[in-house]
């Protein structure tokens, strides 16, 4: 399982939800999800800072950079 579903089945989201907060389409997200495609840096980052986590927080500030 990916982080991103990990994340999502954790949050109780729909694919449809996760996709929408990180403003991409629905489709797009199901490829990341499967592993079809890789997250560009930039929605990555979007990812991060949605889990919160400090050491996630970090490195999205880095991908943005924003150090």
């Amino acid at each position: 399982m990916t982080i991103y579903k990990e994340y999502r089945k954790e949050n109780r989201l729909k694919q449809k939800e996760m996709a929408d907060k990180l403003k991409i389409n629905v489709n797009t997200y199901r490829n990341y999800e499967l592993g079809k495609r890789s997250m560009p840096k930039h929605i990555l980052a979007d990812f991060l800072m949605l889990r919160g986590k400090d050491d996630d927080v970090k490195l999205a500030n880095i991908l943005k950079g924003i150090d």
